[in-house]
């Protein structure tokens, strides 16, 4: 199918050539007959046939590098396009694999970070429990010390006795 349809793309820009060719021949003719001045003419011919020329060769030369370069596709073209689709799927999915990767560590490091924020507020939590027990447990020391220090400074203002009918008042 494929050289088929080669030989049907050379066929036709041949076909497109030789229709080419015959519209340069055509024009060239078709000026030539509208000059009279035969002075005039030959110079203008000869400026005319070496710019039809030139142009001629300017497209054969394109149509053999086109028609190289499709004999070359024809020849190298199947092997070198599997070989790039080839490359293109391992380079995507060695990708999609670092994709994957990169993805796994941001998932990570976000639950890292997760575990750090709940072990930091389970530790704020108790370490605040505790400072609040210390606290509780220094002012009941501090009003115990107090109770002692006036206990102690009315057992030397009264004396024993004194004593004696305080602690029997508090009860």
């Amino acid at each position: 199918v494929y050289l088929q349809q080669l030989q049907k793309l050379s066929e036709s820009q041949q076909s497109k050539l030789h229709k080419i060719r015959q519209q340069i021949q055509d024009t060239n003719w078709a000026r030539k007959r509208e000059h009279t001045d035969a002075g005039n003419l030959l110079h203008q011919l000869k400026g005319e046939w070496l710019s039809a020329v030139s142009n001629s060769r300017a497209q054969l030369e394109h149509q053999d590098v086109r028609l190289s370069n499709l004999e070359l596709l024809k020849d190298y073209g199947c092997n070198s396009w599997t070989v790039y689709l080839q490359q293109l799927q391992k380079l995507s999915e060695s990708q999609q694999s670092k994709l994957h990767k990169i993805r796994q560590q941001i998932q990570d490091t976000n639950w890292a970070r997760k575990r750090e924020h709940t072990d930091a507020g389970n530790l704020l939590h108790q370490l605040k429990g505790e400072w609040l027990s210390a606290v509780s447990n220094s002012r009941a020391q501090l009003e115990h010390q107090d109770v002692r220090l006036s206990n102690l400074e009315l057992l030397k203002d009264y004396g024993c006795n004194s004593w004696t009918v305080y602690l029997q008042q508090l009860q």
